[in-house]
This record gives C-alpha cells, structure tokens and sequence, in this order.
C-alpha cells in the first residue's frame, strides 16, 4: 500500500533502510521503521505548510494591492469633470429639448503643443472674462431655430477672417458623437484677432479688447478649462488601465487560492497515507499465517513422499505377480 502513495513517497536510500529492518523483523526494528516513515510524513506535511503559508501571505498582500486599485478607479470614475458652469441652466435645456446641436467652445478646443503656460492662463482667462471661452457654437443647419426660442443665447459665429487670429494657439478636437463640423470653429477662431490693433482682439499678454470694453487677464490665474476632451480621454484610459490591472490581480488570487486548496488537500492525502503503514500486529498475524502455511507444505510435501514410496512398493508386488 505504500508503495501507492500519490504524495507520501520514500526516497530509495529510505526504501533500502526499511526493506532490510524488515527483512530482519523483529517488534524493535517496525518501531523504528514506523518512525522513519511517520518522519518522512511530517517533513512532507510541514514542507506543504510552509507553502500555504508563503502563499497565504502572497495572497494577502494582493488582496491589498487590489483593494488599493479598486479604490483608485472609484474615486477616478466618481470623480467630476472639470467643466464651466453653465451661463444659462434654462438655456441648455431648452437647446436640448428643441434638437439643437451645440458645444461650448472650450469643450472642443486643446492647446498646440509648446505653448507657455503664462500665455495658456492668460488666453483662458481673457477668453472666460468675455464669455467667449462658454459660449455655444451651434450646428449651423440649427441657427434658424434660435430665432423661434424665447430664452437668451450667447452664441458663436463667424466673422471676418482676421490675419492674425485665435487659431495659431489651439487644435480643435470633437468628440464622435457630435455633427457639428470642425471647418466651423476654425472659422469662428479664424474670426477672433490677436492683433492689439483691432477693436476686437485677445492678447496673450492678458490684455483684451472689445470695441470700448477692456479686459486685464487675472495673473494668478490658472487654466483649467482648456482640453476638455483631452482630459476625459486620459480619464477613460486610466480607468481602462486600471479595469485591467484589477482583472489580472483578481486572476492571481484566485490561481494562488486554487493552489492553497490544492495544497490543503495535499495534506489531507498525506495524513490518510500515514494509515498505509501496516501495524505490527498485522504483519505479525501475516508472519504468522506464513508459518502455519509452511508448516503445512513442509507435512504435505513429507506425505507425498510417503505416498510415492508406497507406490513404489505395490508396483513392485504387481511385476512378481506377472
């Protein structure tokens, strides 16, 4: 039965060492052969052990880690986007409720690449203290409705193209879900000056005009708005890449909770095959039944020969007959 151990196994050397006491036996040599067998079951149960708990420890430390994600992408995906508050509550709904397809124009705008951020805050807050930065652009196919809705609209759109304009500091950038069509903002921006000559313009400096009304851009201004789009793209990429960090640490525990259950059940088999080890007073019941079995060979082979000679003797009686 030992030798059909799944887990339980002997080395040779340790096979060789019971095989001779056994051949030897004696009540002295199956003690000792029953401790070097329960011993061989303990190094091999505390070698598991020690296993479970190294992977115990494992688990538990990713089960802090995924905790620690899964609180990151709750709070990134509850977290809101920083949008402008809207210059008319009523407005937008009334907009939305007529079909009339419009976006804030720094929902669709991202500024170029090397653009300093002094002339970035700058911009941003020139554009907001006019009310240009939150001022609707509306899908041109739509400009005829506005003028059946009773409610007021501060809206965008274009003018004179100007030699110097708004365009050289930004990339327009639309969402999939919009019509609106990206020719049209360039040509709003197109429209907008950056030339301090001119009765409307936006200086980067901070300094702006419109026709008598002036505007100085706030110096502890920063830019927020700017790159909407942007923003919820790099939002949504870090959820993605956290959805998939969470998936494979989740993959983890459960393989090392699968082999810490294999493992468990390993020892559960090992501390079943320590039963396997015959009891002294079964294999002396055997040793026993071998020598009742021998002795009565050895009275069956005494019989026979017995019987051969008497045999002999009659055949001999039968040839003095003939």
């Amino acid at each position: 039965k030992v030798n059909n151990n799944n887990y339980l196994k002997l080395e040779d050397d340790i096979k060789k060492q019971i095989f001779d006491l056994m051949n030897n036996y004696t009540n002295e040599n199956y003690e000792e052969v029953k401790n070097i067998y329960q011993t061989t079951a303990r190094d091999i149960i505390n070698k598991i052990t020690s296993d479970i708990l190294k992977l115990e420890n494992k688990k538990q430390t990713k089960e802090q880690e995924l905790s620690l994600l899964e609180q990151d992408y709750n709070n990134l995906k509850t977290s809101p986007d920083i949008e402008l508050p809207s210059l008319n509550k009523e407005t937008d709904k009334i907009l939305k409720d007529n079909n009339i397809e419009n976006i804030s124009l720094y929902k669709c705008l991202e500024f170029k690449d090397n653009i300093p951020e002094p002339t970035k805050n700058n911009l941003e807050s020139s554009l907001m203290d006019l009310n240009i930065l939150n001022a609707k652009i509306i899908k041109e196919s739509d400009l005829d409705k506005l003028k059946n809705l009773n409610t007021q609209i501060l809206y965008l759109t274009k003018s004179t193209k100007k030699k110097n304009n708004l365009s050289k500091y930004f990339n327009i950038k639309l969402d999939q879900t919009t019509t609106i069509k990206e020719s049209n903002i360039k040509e709003i921006l197109e429209s907008i000056s950056i030339d301090t000559t001119d009765t409307l313009h936006i200086g980067e400096n901070g300094l702006s005009k419109v026709d008598v009304l002036n505007s100085i851009a706030d110096k502890n201004y920063t830019q927020n708005y700017i790159g909407y789009l942007k923003r919820i793209e790099l939002k949504n990429k870090k959820l993605h890449d956290l959805e998939e960090k969470i998936e494979i640490i989740t993959k983890e525990i459960l393989n090392i909770t699968n082999l810490i259950k294999s493992n468990e059940e390993k020892i559960s088999i090992c501390e079943q095959e320590i039963t396997n080890l015959p009891t002294n007073t079964n294999i002396t019941n055997i040793q026993d039944k071998i020598k009742e079995l021998n002795i009565s060979l050895n009275w069956n082979d005494k019989r026979q020969k017995e019987l051969e000679q008497e045999l002999t003797i009659i055949d001999d009686k039968l040839k003095q007959v003939k």
